[in-house]
């Protein structure tokens, strides 16, 4: 299946629509407001302005028209006939208010927001009206006179500019029109404009419907009927449908959570076919290796469909021969009659299993006695006869064969029960040759190095020929092998061998029962190595004990000879008698505590104090003693990588770990060969810890030692680190050299595995975290701070070590308090009136011991700063969350020591002061 591509998220799909809708209508509409409205008000408003100018116009000239009609009356020569008077004050009143209005409509028309060609003829024509109603009034005048010459040239005069108004305000309408017409044509234009804007977003429109309807049609109704598609195909049982994911929007992802969920029930059905059918061959296999003869008959035909090795080897034919035949054929020792008051009986409604003794007809004619048992089955498709017939004279051969074996195993139960295995196994394999009549039969132990014999029984010469190998060919007529499991691992092989006949399936199970009581005799050796193992481990944990408390009182002792031995040198001339003499002494003591610390090493309960170690310098330094260890004959090869960097073991740590591998590599390579050491700095990803479990990531030190020598099979690379576990000779070693490196290399932090392949070598790899390098602060260099005054507690049982202690600290300017075990300490710490600013104590005392009187005391006094002193470490429970800030001194030590670790500790300087025991 293609992999979707990436799409948008169908929520933001559909808002990014809806906005571009939203935006679509909101730009249409502001465009028609933009555009029409202000058009169409503009529009108004100017023909507004214009109709009312010419109105006001037009008004005014009626009303001088009025005027002059009336004026016209005054004068009766000149218009006979005429009406009645009018009022000449009235008239005159109204002219002059028409000059008035005259003048505020000139300024009203210069305001106006008309054309500017209007604005003049409108203005000319009130300026006509003007200089009309100027001339009525002289033509009143001329009347009121009784001039009617000058009347009449005023009434000529007004009507010509009557005619001239008249004619101005014509030509200004007609301006006013033009102008209407020509923004109606600028409307026209803006409006054609709008309908282009229209049709394209009309257009805009269509398209974004078209973008809707395509979005919902594949984004949305197409996956959805697709994963109803599928989920009715899932439904009807379909599993190998599948929704086609084509975006990784919602939908999509919906759809690939489908078809991970058919995948699953794909899968899970996939197991349970698999389940099905390998029951299905399984319960086939059994069928076919059972010993009792199965056939099974067509309910209808009662012809043969199916029949098992059991029963080609009862009838003395092949199966495919078999199915030629019929259940007449087969059970000869019957009758029709009764073979069909039988079929009946099976045939029945209650379907009865039917038992019977008869004879069985093989291929070549020949009757043979047999326990038969008749069976029907029916269902829906067919109908089966299963028939399962035994052998009378197998069977009886199997019970012999059962009671022989009970009666061998009876006979030999203690040698069995006790492990015996060589001594178990001659007999064993002469029993079986004994009673399957075979002509060899032997146990052979299986490993990484080929088949070892433990016994071999020929029954040809009548001996035990344990030089004879084990037949490299697989299994045949004549030889039948079965394993022999301890621990569920193959432990060895038992093989029987004949030649006259094959074995059948009675006898194969005889011998399949033969190896489960060999497997017993394996189990009680296995029991009785581990019981001895267990006991030479308790006996070297007592010997350990001992030498652990016979060293511990020894190195008191060496203290306080150490101490008496230094002093007394303090005061003789260097190279005198005296001075060489106890120097001697001095020298035997300190070889002495080099042999305490040997046997403390040997209990394991030695006090290793950590430090930064270089790895490059130590294993070129080791380099000449690990040469002599392996010999001339190995090619001793070392690889170092500058700079490998350091790491946090105890004094000599690094060099026992090279020793115990570098031996371990000569042991496994006694024709020669070559042994590398390989030393670099690596740094752990955090990928990479998968394969290094404890470690953390960061700078590592690797150590690989790899020889060439015969290797390990996977069994004994198993073991490997398992104390007391050893693949030498009885006294060629303790297997405990590989136990104590991983005990070192865990301690540290690290881990240390092995690969290995027989024949073809072994490597140990071992990785150590890198720790920065730190000078260790020589010797007395922390003696010049001040300490006159300073009042240490000192606590030691042994009288000569605390008089010693209190001495040396006594000579420096301590206040020394003294006490012989916790209980007196506690009291006198109780009865000081001053500070305490050092406890130095003795971890094993009695009544109350130095860790018990370190808490007693720091309940008391919370800032006294303590010096733990021991030479056993089983003794020193010091742990770092309760005595994280104390110190630990080795015995025997010697002023300089006692008194460096005194001045760091008072400094405040602990991680210089700590030595930590392991």
């Amino acid at each position: 299946m293609s992999r979707p591509r990436r799409a948008l998220p169908l929520r933001v799909l559909l808002s990014l629509f809806a906005a571009t809708t939203v935006v679509y209508v909101t730009i249409v509409a502001a465009q028609l407001i933009r555009t029409i409205v202000p058009l169409a008000q503009d529009l108004r408003g100017r023909s507004r302005d214009l109709l009312d100018d010419h109105d006001r116009v037009s008004a005014s000239l009626v009303a001088l028209h009025e005027a002059r009609r009336q004026l016209a009356r005054l004068a009766p020569p000149l218009v006979p006939g005429a009406e009645p008077l009018p009022d000449r004050d009235r008239l005159r009143d109204s002219l002059l208010a028409l000059l008035d209005r005259s003048a505020s409509m000139r300024a009203s028309i210069d305001r106006a927001d008309v054309p500017l060609e209007m604005r003049l003829l409108l203005a000319d024509a009130v300026g006509a009206e003007a200089a009309i109603a100027v001339t009525l009034l002289e033509a009143e005048r001329a009347i009121a006179v009784n001039q009617p010459q000058a009347a009449v040239v005023a009434f000529r005069a007004s009507g010509i500019l009557s005619d001239s108004a008249r004619s101005l305000l014509s030509r200004a309408q007609r301006v006013a029109i033009a102008h209407t017409l020509e923004r109606q044509e600028g409307l026209a234009a803006e409006l054609t404009e709008l309908e282009r804007f229209s049709l394209a977003f009309a257009l805009l429109g269509t398209v974004l419907l078209v973008i809707g309807v395509w979005i919902a049609r594949t984004r949305v109704y197409l996956p959805v009927q697709a994963m109803a598609r599928a989920v009715q195909r899932v439904s009807s049982g379909d599993l190998d449908a599948d929704v086609r994911v084509t975006h990784d929007d919602e939908l999509g992802q919906l759809g690939q959570h489908l078809n991970e969920m058919t995948a699953v029930l794909r899968e899970r059905a996939a197991d349970e076919t698999r389940r099905r059918e390998n029951l299905t061959e399984r319960f086939g296999r059994i069928l076919d290796s059972s010993a009792s003869a199965i056939c099974v008959f067509d309910g209808t035909s009662l012809q043969v469909v199916l029949a098992n090795r059991g029963a080609s080897e009862i009838f003395g034919c092949s199966a495919d021969a078999l199915r030629q035949r019929r259940l007449s054929d087969l059970l000869g020792g019957l009758s029709p009659e009764r073979l069909e008051a039988l079929l009946s009986e099976l045939q029945g409604p209650e379907a009865p299993r039917v038992l019977l003794t008869t004879w069985l007809t093989r291929a070549d004619g020949r009757l043979r006695a047999a326990e038969v048992a008749l069976q029907a089955s029916r269902d829906e498709d067919a109908s089966v006869i299963v028939l399962v017939a035994e052998d009378a004279a197998a069977r009886e051969q199997m019970r012999d064969f059962d009671a022989r074996l009970r009666e061998f195993a009876l006979e030999h139960e203690r040698a069995i029960g006790r492990g015996d295995v060589v001594g178990t196994m001659r007999l064993l394999t002469a029993f079986v040759c004994d009673t399957l009549d075979a002509d060899r039969c032997g146990v052979w132990r299986v490993g990484g190095g080929g088949a070892e014999a433990v016994a071999v029984f020929d029954a040809v010469s009548g001996a035990h020929r344990d030089d004879l190998p084990l037949d490299a060919g697989s299994d045949g007529p004549e030889t039948y092998r079965c394993a022999i499991r301890v621990g569920g691992r193959e432990t060895a092989m038992l093989a029987v061998r004949r030649d006259s006949r094959a074995f059948s399936m009675d006898e194969r199970s005889f011998v399949g029962a033969v190896a489960d009581l060999a497997v017993r005799t394996f189990e009680a050796a296995a029991r009785s190595t581990l019981e001895q193992a267990l006991a030479r481990a308790h006996r070297m944990d007592s010997i350990g004990q001992l030498a652990g408390g016979v060293a511990h009182d020894f190195n008191n002792l060496l203290t306080a000879i150490l101490g008496n031995l230094e002093a007394s040198r303090a005061g003789l001339e260097r190279g005198s008698e005296l001075d060489v003499a106890l120097g001697e002494a001095e020298h035997a003591a300190l070889r002495a505590a080099d042999l305490t610390r040997q046997l403390l090493t040997f209990a394991r309960q030695q006090v290793v104090e950590t430090r930064a170690v270089r790895v490059e310098s130590r294993v070129s330094d080791a380099e000449a003693m690990l040469r002599r260890l392996v010999g001339p004959e190995r090619a001793l090869r070392l690889a170092l990588e500058p700079p490998v960097g350091s790491v946090r073991l105890g004094s000599g740590q690094l060099e026992q770990i090279l020793v115990n591998l570098v031996v371990n590599a000569r042991d496994a390579t006694p024709a020669g060969g070559a042994i590398d050491i390989e030393a670099r700095r690596r740094t752990l990803s955090e990928a990479e810890l998968v394969q290094f479990p404890g470690l953390q990531a960061g700078e590592h030190v690797e150590l690989v030692v790899r020889d060439t020598g015969v290797g390990m099979d996977q069994a004994t690379l198993e073991r490997v680190f398992e104390p007391f576990f050893t693949t030498k000779g009885v006294g060629a070693g303790t297997g405990l050299g590989l136990a104590v490196c991983y005990g070192i290399v865990r301690n540290a932090g690290g881990v240390i595995s092995a690969t290995s392949t027989p024949g073809a070598g072994t490597t140990f790899r071992i990785l150590l975290p890198s720790t920065p390098e730190r000078d260790s602060p020589r010797p007395g260099s922390a003696t010049t701070a001040e300490t006159r005054g300073v009042t240490v507690l000192v606590a030691e049982d042994e009288p000569a070590i605390r008089a010693l202690v209190s001495r040396m600290l006594a000579a420096r300017g301590f206040r020394v308090l003294t006490a012989a075990d916790g209980d007196e300490a506690l009291g006198v710490a109780s009865r000081e009136p001053g500070p305490i600013e050092l406890l130095v104590t003795d971890v094993v005392m009695p009544r109350l011991g130095g860790v018990e009187l370190a808490r007693g005391l720091r309940a008391i006094r919370p800032d006294v700063r303590i010096l733990f002193m021991s030479g056993y470490a089983a003794t020193a429970p010091i742990e770092d969350g309760e005595f994280g800030d104390a110190a630990f001194l080795a015995k025997p030590f010697n002023t300089q020591e006692l008194l460096r670790r005194v001045q760091e500790l008072l400094r405040g300087d602990t991680e210089s002061a700590r030595a930590t025991p392991h």
